[in-house]
């Protein structure tokens, strides 16, 4: 189950070198998945699991009975220029980020597991840091 997409501008991030590479060009947030993973632990979530993914960052906060985590990246604007061997001016990029909450296949097998009232929880979470943040400015979804 998805809830709450979020997109914004913010230099608070950076693109590292090589993340062009990991861990699918061109998506990025390395450093806002890492960013997030800490402002997360600071709200509770035990020490909140960063991997990379085909489609950008997850922030793994729970494994058990469900998986609830924050999905993150950044996508270049359209139009702005994609030299690989280069680093990513930040003003180009679009972060986005998002909270989610899996069920297991073999846990549906035994019945329904309610996911909402934590993945709410997640998402005022989510919400509430980003709005907290004076670097990060909201924007509407592309």
């Amino acid at each position: 189950m998805h809830l709450s997409d979020y997109y914004f501008r913010s230099d608070l991030f950076q693109v590292e070198p090589g993340e062009t590479e990991d861990p699918n060009p061109p998506l990025y947030g390395k450093q806002l998945a890492h960013w997030l993973a800490e402002k997360l632990g600071a709200r509770g979530y035990q020490a909140p699991d960063v991997i990379p993914e085909d489609w950008g960052w997850c922030v793994m906060c729970r494994r058990t009975p469900f998986f609830l985590w924050v999905g993150c990246g950044g996508t270049l604007e359209e139009g702005a220029p994609r030299d690989e061997a280069a680093l990513v001016p930040v003003r180009d990029i679009l972060w986005h980020c998002f909270a989610e909450a899996e069920v297991p296949f073999w846990r549906r097998l035994w019945g329904r597991l309610d996911v909402r009232p934590e993945l709410e929880t997640l998402a005022g979470h989510l919400e509430a840091i980003l709005r907290a943040e004076p670097a990060i400015r909201l924007v509407e979804a592309p």
